[in-house]
């Protein structure tokens, strides 16, 4: 599994998905957050 946290929330996604149809699943606006990884910038259409 893959976990999203955003603000002292915990998500977790099945891999494979992108961060946009992450984002969408959990109803987040893509807008409304700078995603990161390990301190990296992560595209909206990357893969995890």
């Amino acid at each position: 599994m893959v976990k999203i946290i955003l603000r002292n929330k915990e998500y977790e996604m099945r891999p494979g998905m992108t961060l946009l149809s992450a984002l969408q699943k959990i109803g987040i606006l893509p807008e409304a957050v700078i995603a990161t990884r390990q301190g990296e910038l992560i595209e909206e259409d990357e893969i995890f």
